[in-house]
């Protein structure tokens, strides 16, 4: 080649190098501008609030669904005293809110100002754990998860195996989402779902990325009591674990029409430790064990207006009464069983015995229909109603209060049992409520 068009051709080399280069640097500082601004949003992203960046979202969503929030605190939240400066809140953050987190900190800062512990702010993980944890279902696709996301354990015949899964996978994804910065409990979260959805994984296998799809499916059913005899003639226990599971009346009737088959003359009512569960239930449990009287009351607000609602045992139904401020009252049966055992009974409760379990202690209790036998239960006189603002945003406010039938409350109170037994000695409680039964029940003759 002639040295003159040697020389051309390295120039334009020289100059194709220079342009890159130029375009590589002026895009290694267009992104280093772009995560210098955005590491200045996140240093702004935080009405007291903390945790890993959210996307942005348009500012009109957030003021939206803050606003949202808003009314329906407003509109449901049982005490009337506490909403005293609520107009207050509705505008404060106003063009204030450009992230999820800050939306997540405006509304628990707001919630804050009621000094209700039961009434909260809850991310879309948060929900679907709490759903699924109490709703007596397990819904996944059958692993068992170690540390650094690793599967450790895959159930026989579940949907992670039929998926092609194994243990000693590393989790780095669900649905797109990099599982790096979760816990156990937020990835745990995120692979459950509604049943017959398909969750999305990615996974490292032998240090090579791979791609699984899994269908969720019911993992177990776990049942809402347990039920045992160990005595022919003076009974047994049964122990009610889930007042949330929409078995749990089915399994107390079966539960219960075993006993009468044993001719068992009396049982133990095991509500230790049980909480959760709504106040309608509670009376449908109560009511399994009553001939005739009120079971509880309960006081709500519907479109600004207190809602007084009576359940009792009448004729052999259970029925409801509802008074709407100042109209007439209006009466249904529920169609749910009554009176299905007679014979002795005593109920067992402790302090963590909470909300709609100490109403049916209570209801039996003032009924004289039963003997309560433990520890002072918790207090918790109130229930709560789940909010949706969208997926990734909910509230729980407090939007009932539970009345004995004599028209008295168990918040902050609890229930003072018949016999009560030292927290220290807990231990020993099944043992003295075993004993309690005996004394009250006689062996029948001829045994």
């Amino acid at each position: 080649m002639h040295p003159k068009t040697q020389n051309r051709f390295a120039w334009q080399r020289a100059l194709v190098c220079a342009s890159l280069c130029g375009l590589v640097i002026t895009l290694v500082f267009a992104l280093a501008v772009g995560l210098s601004n955005r590491s200045r949003a996140g240093d702004q992203a935080s009405f007291s609030g903390s945790g890993r960046q959210f996307a942005p979202m348009p500012k009109e969503n957030f003021d939206a669904l803050y606003h949202k929030a808003w009314k329906a605190v407003g509109e449901s939240y049982l005490d009337s005293e506490r909403l005293s400066a609520w107009q207050s809140w509705e505008h404060k953050f106003d063009g204030r809110i450009k992230t999820d987190r800050q939306l997540a900190a405006a509304i628990q800062e707001m919630l804050a100002s009621l000094d209700d512990r039961y009434t909260v702010y809850l991310s879309g993980s948060e929900q679907r754990s709490f759903a699924l944890a109490t709703s007596g279902k397990l819904i996944g696709i059958g692993i068992g998860l170690g540390p650094t996301n690793t599967i450790v354990s895959i159930m026989p015949g579940g949907p992670a195996q039929k998926a092609g899964l194994l243990a000693g996978d590393v989790i780095a994804a669900v649905d797109g989402q990099p599982a790096g910065a979760l816990s156990s409990n937020e990835l745990t979260a995120l692979i459950r779902g509604p049943e017959s959805t398909t969750v999305v994984l990615d996974i490292v296998r032998n240090g090579k990325p791979l791609r699984v799809r899994a269908t969720r499916a019911v993992i177990r059913t776990d049942p809402a009591i347990r039920y045992r005899q160990p005595n022919p003639y003076w009974g047994g226990s049964i122990r009610i674990d889930n007042l949330r599971s929409e078995t749990v009346i089915a399994e107390l009737t079966n539960a219960l029409a075993q006993i009468g088959q044993s001719k068992a003359s009396g049982i133990i009512l095991d509500l230790r430790g049980l909480k959760g569960g709504s106040g309608m239930t509670a009376a449908q449990v109560a009511a399994l064990f009553m001939k005739e009287g009120v079971v509880c009351h309960f006081v709500e607000k519907v479109d600004g207006e207190e809602a007084r609602s009576t359940y009792e045992v009448r004729d052999e139904q259970l029925t409801l009464t509802r008074r709407l401020g100042g109209q007439s009252p209006a009466e249904s049966v529920a169609d749910s069983p009554t009176n299905r055992f007679q014979g002795t009974l005593v109920v067992l409760v402790d302090d963590k015995t909470s909300g709609a379990a100490e109403l049916i202690a209570a209801a039996l209790q003032g009924s004289g229909r039963a003997t309560i036998i433990g520890i002072k239960t918790r207090g918790k006189g109130t229930g709560q109603s789940t909010f949706k603002l969208n997926r990734d945003h909910y509230i729980r406010v407090t939007t009932v209060r539970y009345l004995t039938a004599d028209l008295h409350s168990i918040d902050s109170v609890g229930v003072q049992p018949d016999v009560a037994v030292d927290p220290n000695d807990r231990a020993s409680l099944y043992v003295r409520a075993a004993t309690e039964l005996k004394n009250r029940t006689p062996e029948p003759a001829g045994r």
